[in-house]
């Protein structure tokens, strides 16, 4: 019995589908952000995906996305003063209170972080900086997910087999055509047949 013909493998298709539709609208009609910094790790890492919403009141200890020296930022509100000033920090042991001239306030708020997916993000960060974005997914990517994601891809290939023609040996006739190799009349019009 293939494994494409069972219920199981038609539930989880199906399944499969709906959240990348999902994930899809959410992507296209919801605000986002790319994590690029380590500044709120280990909460969210760099590579990150966050989704964010338009809140009415923000209260001490959300994490927020705001204006600031000319860039969108997202940090935590670790304080909110009587004259509505906000002061935020990175998550990151190593930041310091972070220092806006002039100070940020509610109204600089963009929205608060509702949804992180991890790695969703990565695209983004390896366009902007590849070297960097390389950097922290090979720090991401833990041994067992290497190796689970190498056993997902033998086990359940690139896509089902049926249906599919035999490969032809491409490398092959591209050294003969480049004269790599040699005696290939004989061997290439025998694959041609």
């Amino acid at each position: 019995m293939q494994i494409e013909n069972t219920p199981q493998w038609k539930i989880t298709k199906w399944l499969s589908f709906f959240g990348v539709a999902v994930l899809i609208g959410a992507f296209i009609f919801y605000p986002h952000a790319y994590i690029t910094t380590p500044s709120m790790y280990p909460t969210i890492n760099p590579g990150s995906m966050v989704f964010i919403s338009h809140e009415n009141t923000y209260k001490k200890g959300d994490v927020v996305e705001f204006h600031g020296n000319g860039l969108l930022w997202i940090h935590r509100i670790v304080a909110i003063r009587s004259n509505g000033q906000i002061v935020t920090k990175g998550d990151n042991p190593q930041n310091k209170i972070d220092v806006f001239v002039p100070p940020r306030t509610l109204n600089n708020i963009v929205g608060k972080v509702v949804l992180v997916i991890p790695y969703l993000g990565f695209p983004q960060v390896i366009f902007n900086s590849p070297s960097y974005g390389l950097y922290w997914l090979q720090l991401e990517l833990s041994p067992g997910l290497k190796v689970t994601l190498l056993a997902a891809l033998l086990i359940f290939g690139w896509g089902s087999a049926k249906g599919r023609r035999k490969s032809t040996p491409k490398v092959q006739f591209y050294m003969e055509d480049m004269n790599l190799i040699s005696n290939s009349s004989t061997r290439r019009s025998a694959l041609h047949e």
